[in-house]
């Protein structure tokens, strides 16, 4: 049986999830609308379903049991405005042996360097360097 992983860069313009598998490929994915502002009055509704959307989406390209939640060895979450106000919101969503929600400057910085040193800057409505 495959071990799958989730990685997701949720931000303010739209929300990525890719399902990929211990050799690398990837199984699914999916796109969907903005999940940053948690603390809007509408703000958890709206996370919910946007995080809900996109990670039922890429769970059923990876052909995953509509049903029941997919289980993942690790999943990594960069978050547009930072972690602290989604974590617990991720949690109640995603099973995983290893939950990782974090900023998407840690997210960017990985992919584009790849373990190497060196400086990431995202400049948008939000900036962070």
């Amino acid at each position: 049986m495959s071990e799958y992983f989730l990685g997701v860069d949720g931000g303010q313009s739209s929300t990525v999830a890719v399902i990929g598998d211990e050799t690398g490929r990837i199984a699914g994915w999916a796109t969907a609308g903005p999940c940053n502002h948690v603390g809007a009055a509408e703000g958890r509704t709206k996370f919910l379903r946007v995080m809900g959307q996109c990670l039922s989406q890429a769970a059923t390209r990876a052909g995953f049991d509509p049903v029941t939640r997919p289980h993942f060895k690790a999943a990594v979450l960069g978050m547009s405005g930072g972690p602290d106000d989604k974590a617990a919101l991720l949690a109640e969503l995603i099973d995983a042996d290893r939950l990782n929600v974090t900023n998407d400057a840690m997210i960017a910085l990985a992919g584009a360097l790849a373990g190497a040193p060196g400086i990431i800057v995202i400049a948008g409505t939000g900036s962070i360097a």
